[in-house]
C-alpha cells in the first residue's frame, strides 16, 4: 500500500514548502506503509 501512495503523491507533482513530489511521495509512501503494515515494520524477516 506505501508504494501505491508513494506513486500517486509523486505523479501527481505536488509541491510543499517549495519541495518537489520525489520527497513528499517518499515521505508518503513510508508514512502509509508504517501504519497500515506494521507488521513488516517490526518483523522484516517475516518469522
Amino acid at each position: 500500500m506505501g508504494a501505491l501512495i508513494a506513486f500517486i503523491v509523486t505523479a501527481s507533482d505536488v509541491m510543499f514548502f517549495n519541495i518537489g513530489a520525489a520527497f513528499w511521495g517518499i515521505v508518503g509512501g513510508v508514512v502509509v506503509s508504517w501504519l497500515l503494515e506494521r507488521h513488516d515494520w517490526t518483523d522484516p524477516h517475516g518469522e
